[in-house]
């Protein structure tokens, strides 16, 4: 379980605040798009025309995974909204993310604009098609092309397409390049000859989440990632903010019983600290916790790979704590979490329901929530049917943090 409180007034509050200007923000980015992904569907639900870090770019998580058939052609159509010169390059990775290459090298003049960019010819693995739709105008309609997929199985795969820009400065985080990316449910055709053996095969891929990681405002944040296992396990690591939008993603490689580290790769403007989640999606089962530390105190919170339908916290608000719990909705769906709470003695305190997006985390503040336990100390049951990720803590005077374990 996480456990972090902001030195300075009530942490959610800030939050809010931000969550709100976030919101904003997503909803003008449509004004700026560059190309946008229309088949098949983008991984993002509003993906800012392609701006943002590689591999897959920023922006709130669709969760929308569309099947397709290995070994037969994919239909890949895109909508260009402002033109540049240049092409695309399509790759797809099948255990996670960090199979994608890096973008290619691109030539600049003397102003630091870009001229031209490494092209493979012939495509190599995990490359499916590199110089597709170069073009000095602006296109006639849609940019469409059809690819065959190789014959493999896969639960998620992910499908890049980026462009490359010519004629263009860089771009702050996506270089001379626009990311998009979708995920793929490939089912291998039996009918058809295999895949080439130098793809990964698939394996079980694994979803874990941090559901609270708060950065900046004096605050950092540090993820370890535990391999037990005999073989390497590839994981992503995506950081969203509260409201599900994807604020940057991670890749990393945990070889056979070792750990990786992965820090959180941003850091916020503001004087207040960046409250958000992780996702981790891994090739394999992955254990490990964050580590928190502000001043001279650490907190220590482990990943949750198991999201069961009911989850019971205590609280404790005696004195000047205050009992937070950070709800998350790790899940494809809209959720509705019942909380139900008891005073120290039994008694009810009633019950509340809070309503869930996919990929989107709530702050509960129990004492808010129910007025009868400022200054008690009881117990709090979450209860859904489809499952839930969440965390407690109880933080007080001068940033003073306490973990509280589920019971």
């Amino acid at each position: 379980m996480i456990c972090i409180v902001a030195q300075r007034g009530p942490w959610q509050d800030k939050l809010g605040t931000v969550k709100t200007l976030l919101i904003a923000v997503c909803c003008s980015a449509l004004a700026h798009a560059h190309f946008a992904l229309v088949h098949p569907p983008s991984a993002l639900s509003n993906e800012d025309g392609g701006k943002g870090a590689p591999p897959c770019a920023e922006g709130p998580a669709s969760r929308v995974i569309t099947d397709a058939r290995g070994g037969h052609p994919l239909a890949i159509r895109l909508t260009e909204f402002v033109f540049h010169p240049g092409h695309y390059r399509v790759a797809l990775s099948v255990l996670s993310r960090s199979e994608l290459p890096k973008d290619p090298d691109v030539v600049t003049n003397s102003g630091g604009s870009s001229v031209s960019a490494a092209i493979q010819n012939p495509p190599k693995m995990p490359v499916l098609a590199d110089g597709l739709f170069a073009h000095t105008k602006p296109a006639n309609g849609d940019l469409q092309a059809s690819l065959t997929l190789p014959n493999l199985t896969c639960e998620r795969c992910t499908l890049q397409i980026i462009e490359f820009m010519a004629e263009h400065g860089p771009n702050p985080g996506g270089g001379y390049y626009y990311h998009h990316c979708a995920d793929l449910h490939i089912t291998a055709d039996p009918q058809l000859p295999p895949a080439d053996a130098a793809w990964p095969r698939a394996v079980v891929e694994s979803s874990s989440a941090f559901p609270m990681i708060l950065n900046g405002g004096g605050f950092s944040t540090e993820l370890t990632l535990a391999n037990t296992g005999a073989s390497s396990v590839p994981a992503t690591v995506i950081f969203h903010d509260s409201d599900g939008t994807v604020r940057a993603t991670v890749n990393a490689v945990t070889g056979a019983n070792a750990t990786a580290v992965v820090a959180v790769p941003f850091s916020d403007a503001t004087s207040d600290a960046w409250n958000g989640w992780a996702e981790i999606r891994s090739a394999g089962v992955l254990g490990g916790y964050a580590t928190f530390r502000s001043g001279g105190g650490e907190a220590v919170a482990a990943l949750q790979a198991q999201f069961p339908g009911t989850v019971t916290f205590p609280y404790d608000n005696q004195g000047d704590f205050v009992t937070t719990l950070a709800i998350l909705n790790p899940g494809p769906v809209r959720i509705t979490v019942t909380v139900t709470g008891w005073d120290q003695g039994g008694g009810s305190l009633g019950d509340a329901s809070v309503v869930l997006e996919p990929g989107t985390r709530v702050d509960v503040v129990v004492a808010n929530q129910f007025p009868q336990a400022a200054g008690g100390k009881g117990q709090v049951r979450l209860s859904v049917a489809q499952g839930v990720a969440a965390q407690a803590v109880r933080g007080g005077p001068g940033g003073a943090l306490v973990v509280l374990p589920s019971i």
